[in-house]
């Protein structure tokens, strides 16, 4: 018997095709297979709906807080003499979830 070697339409690629994809490739060592992305079927547990509305109330602070022209200035101040965090944006966000927790 022959080795049989399924190849996909685009050669090498991994994760979703497009933004509403249901189906995605993945490479696993030699092994390519395809994902079929789904609905949940189960409900979020209290500690996911917890953690989503913790996430939601620290990304509706940072917005208002990048907004605000005064506190910005301060916070680029800041961010200036820091070196853990990337862009101003990640610096407040995660200021703001401190504060949550």
């Amino acid at each position: 018997m022959g080795k049989v070697t399924y190849e996909y339409p685009i050669a090498d690629i991994c994760g979703k095709i497009g933004k509403n994809a249901t189906v995605g490739f993945a490479h696993r060592g030699d092994t390519k297979y395809t994902v079929r992305y789904g609905k949940r079927s189960t409900p979020a547990s209290g500690a996911e709906l917890a953690h989503r509305n913790k996430f939601s109330a620290a990304v509706k602070a940072t917005r208002q807080r990048m907004l605000d022209s005064q506190q910005n200035a301060a916070d680029k101040v800041a961010f200036a003499q820091q070196t853990k965090y990337k862009t101003l944006y990640q610096y407040v966000f995660n200021s703001e979830m401190e504060k949550l927790s």
